[in-house]
Formats: C-alpha cells, sequence, structure tokens
C-alpha cells in the first residue's frame, strides 16, 4: 500500500477528533511518524509528482507550480 493511502486511511480514523486539542493534534502526528518510519528509504518507493512540489527562489519566494 503506498504512504498516500495509509495517510488517507489513518486521516479517516482521524475526521471527528477535535484537531484543537493538544492531545488530538499530538496522536495525528505521532500516526504519521510511525506512517513514515515503517517506510523503506529508497527514494524509488517514494512516488512523488515533481510538478506538486513547491519550489523555492534563490530569493526565498516559493513558487506553486500550477
Amino acid at each position: 500500500m503506498r504512504v498516500r493511502d495509509k495517510l488517507n486511511e489513518m486521516l479517516i480514523r482521524f475526521e471527528c477528533l477535535n484537531l484543537g486539542a493538544e492531545s488530538a493534534r499530538q496522536a495525528l502526528i505521532d500516526c504519521i511518524i510511525d506512517i513514515v518510519q515503517k517506510e523503506p528509504v529508497d527514494p524509488k518507493y517514494w512516488n512523488v509528482n515533481e510538478n506538486a512540489i513547491k519550489h523555492e527562489t534563490e530569493t526565498g519566494e516559493i513558487i506553486h507550480p500550477d
């Protein structure tokens, strides 16, 4: 299962939580960290769409691809 799918499933489980609560945010962050840490570190397993990545110019300006 792809990381994106795992994160989506995790967010579905958390959809009813009040993320204004510190404990809920910490639980969400802990789940994200757990999912990411269990993934292989080889870049070929990370399906990243280069067009979706924000790019920073030399002046620090963030360019969002359209």
